[in-house]
């Protein structure tokens, strides 16, 4: 890397720190601005969030889906603000910040000497509910891979100070089993697509999503137990929550691919219960079926 992209990165990681200083009324009114912003200037960037709405929320009218559009970037932009405090946060302070519910089903299950897999979506919420929880249990989870090594580095020493045990996407998953089977927690997307290779084709909100079966693989050979996360900002009580149930059917069943399909839905259920706060840029139909174009291009 050049030495000024090199300091690029480190004079905008210091900015967007400051500003995320500012007390939270004003971050709120700063993100609002930068709604309107993206919106007048920057609308190609949108492709994939109006995309996403389009098949998530397609029997919706085009004003209310417009309105969601609106109020998932004000969360974004919310998220990115309070992403940057985390860089700087006690892990005390994370965890006053955060409300968990629920937390008694993992305790239930480490006690009985399982690790834990907690199903979670991308939601806006998660990196602030992900270090709270690393204050009451041992999690596990993987670093950040984004193209700009300043920006793991922060997000990655912030992770480790709360107490997540940081692993790597190329390291071998006999360590993820390793950790599950000693109690750990591990957060695992199932929203993710991960190419065609490994996946098949089933549906997520009505139209056919490159999955896995990698959760149910992954909790029959390690013995750890499955709940799901669900988190979101709370406007009321000015804090993030986090709630923790466990699954409506046992899991891993005797067909991992039929487990694949009901967690879509699951997903489903989680990301229209908050819409506004799921990460909508996320290019979760990346891979399309066979014959199709890309809903992206």
């Amino acid at each position: 890397m050049k030495k000024s992209q090199y300091l690029g990165s480190v004079l905008a990681a210091a900015l967007l720190w400051s500003v995320a200083q500012l007390p939270s009324s004003l971050r709120g009114a700063l993100a609002q601005g930068l709604v309107a912003w993206s919106l007048r200037y920057r609308p190609r960037t949108l492709h994939a969030v109006r995309a996403n709405l389009a098949h998530a929320c397609g029997d919706w009218p085009l004003a209310q889906r417009e309105e969601l559009q609106r109020r998932y970037l004000w969360h974004y932009f919310r998220s990115l603000l309070d992403g940057a405090r985390l860089w700087s946060l006690s892990a005390r302070r994370i965890e006053s910040a955060v409300q968990i519910s629920g937390g008694e089903w993992i305790e239930h299950y480490r006690r009985r000497g399982q690790g834990v897999i907690l199903h979670v979506h991308h939601s806006l919420a998660l990196e602030f509910v992900a270090l709270a929880l690393a204050r009451r249990v041992p999690v596990v989870g993987y670093a950040r891979a984004t193209r700009d090594p300043v920006l793991n580095k922060l997000i990655d020493g912030a992770r480790r100070r709360a107490g997540v045990e940081l692993y790597h996407r190329g390291d071998s998953l006999r360590k993820v089993i390793g950790a599950l089977r000693r109690g750990r927690v591990l957060y695992y997307f199932a929203d993710e697509d991960h190419g065609a290779q490994r996946s098949r084709f089933l549906p997520l909100f009505g139209r056919p999503k490159a999955t896995i079966n990698g959760l149910s693989r992954l909790a029959s050979q390690s013995g750890a137990a499955v709940v799901q996360g669900q988190s979101w900002w709370d406007a009321t009580q000015q804090r993030y929550r986090l709630h923790i149930s466990p699954l409506r059917y046992a899991l891993p069943s005797d067909d991992s691919w039929r487990d694949a399909t009901r967690l879509n839905a699951e997903i489903e259920k989680m990301v229209l219960s908050q819409a506004p706060q799921y990460l909508w840029k996320l290019e979760i139909y990346k891979t399309p079926p066979p014959g199709e174009r890309s809903i992206y291009l």
